[in-house]
């Protein structure tokens, strides 16, 4: 029988999984169609820069939301918003405008790493509340995220060869509305001191700023 507690386990697990695979497609399809249009390697490697710094520095801030703003609340605008920036990406690619395109999918990839956040911070809280050992269920959960990541990658690679690229873009822009859904049948509600997002955020980006050495790893990640 699936308790409450085990639905939110599950559902965390599926959805992790899931993003996994949305990442995973997305870090091979587009910098791989900027090399085939451009057959510049270093123009492959801005693409990828531009893909993954929204996510590494939204990563870091989303500290702030984890500890000062509704986790459920979190999990699901981050989804959402996810959801429709990728959604827009795909109509950018579909329109022909590839580096547009490009700068909203990390945009996209960017919105999603608060989200991101927020499952592993309460992990322990999901896995209380399944009563699952926390090294159980975060074992599972990595390792199907490992596998979805590295299996979305090698099928978006193959499917390069006959599908275009806003088909792609697309298809992770479904599966992030999927993501959204689940977390919004599955995540429980969680205690939070309740803080506007905006304030976190840019507490945040204060903090940030004031730590040289977390400022180091973030231009030694974007390098």
């Amino acid at each position: 029988m699936i308790t409450r507690g085990n639905l939110g386990a599950l559902g965390s697990i599926l959805t992790r999984a899931l993003s996994g695979a949305c990442a995973g497609a997305l870090s091979i399809a587009l910098p791989w169609s900027v090399l085939a249009e451009s057959g510049d390697p270093r123009l492959a490697g801005l693409a990828a820069l531009l893909l993954q710094g929204p996510a590494v520095v939204l990563a870091l801030l989303a500290g702030r939301l984890i500890g000062h703003w509704a986790p459920r609340r979190a999990v699901i605008l981050s989804d959402l918003a996810s959801a429709v920036l990728l959604g827009l990406a795909a109509a950018c690619l579909a329109l022909g405008w590839l580096w547009p395109g490009l700068v909203v999918a990390g945009l996209a990839n960017g919105v999603a790493a608060p989200g991101n956040a927020v499952q592993t911070a309460r992990a322990p809280d999901l896995a209380r509340r399944a009563r699952w050992p926390l090294a159980r269920f975060n074992g599972i959960g990595d390792g199907l995220a490992v596998v979805a990541l590295f299996g979305a990658a090698a099928a978006a690679a193959a499917a390069l060869a006959s599908t275009e690229i806003a088909l792609i873009v697309a298809a992770t822009a479904l599966l992030a509305l999927v993501i959204a859904v689940l977390d919004l049948l599955a995540f429980p509600d969680l205690r939070a001191n309740l803080r506007p997002a905006a304030r976190s955020l840019a507490t945040g980006w204060r903090a940030l700023a004031a730590d040289r050495t977390l400022s180091s790893v973030v231009l030694a990640c974007l390098a």
